[in-house]
C-alpha cells in the first residue's frame, strides 16, 4: 500500500503492511491477534484517535449502505465497544511527513508550501546523514 486509506473488518493473515509505505489502514481485532499477524518492520499500530474514529465511522457506514455487510453493521451497532477493538497502522516515515506538514502549517504555510517544505527538510536529513 502506498497511498489511500484501506479498512479490513475481516481476519488477516501473517505479514500485513509488509512493504506497507503510505497510506494508512484500520484493522478490526476484537481477539488481540493482529500484532502477531503485522510487519511492523515499517509501520506503527496506534489507537484510534477522534479523527480516525469519525472517518473509520463514516467508511462503515457507507461500506455497510453498499454492500449489506453483517459485520459492518455488528461493528456500528456496537460502535462505542467496536472502535476501541480498531488498530491504526501507519508507516513510520508517512507519520514522520504527515507531522512535518502540521508543523509547516501551524507556521503559516499553505498546504502546498508545507508539503514542499516537509519533502525538503526530508531530502536535506537525508543528505547529511551519511
Amino acid at each position: 500500500m502506498t497511498g489511500g486509506i484501506a479498512v479490513t473488518i475481516g481476519e488477516v493473515g501473517k505479514n500485513f503492511a509488509a512493504g506497507m509505505s503510505g497510506g494508512i489502514a484500520y484493522a478490526y481485532d476484537p481477539y488481540k491477534t493482529f500484532a502477531s499477524k503485522c510487519n511492523q518492520g515499517m509501520v506503527l499500530l496506534e489507537t484510534l484517535d477522534k479523527e480516525d474514529e469519525v472517518t473509520l465511522q463514516s467508511l462503515l457506514n457507507e461500506h455497510q449502505s453498499l454492500t449489506g455487510s453483517v459485520q459492518a453493521e455488528m461493528i456500528l451497532q456496537n460502535w462505542p465497544d467496536s472502535k476501541e477493538q480498531f488498530i491504526k497502522i501507519i508507516p513510520r516515515d508517512y507519520k514522520q511527513m504527515l507531522d512535518a506538514i502540521e508543523v509547516r502549517k501551524k507556521e503559516g504555510l499553505s498546504e502546498e508550501q508545507a508539503i514542499m517544505a516537509a519533502f525538503d527538510d526530508k531530502v536535506a536529513n537525508r543528505s547529511t546523514v551519511s
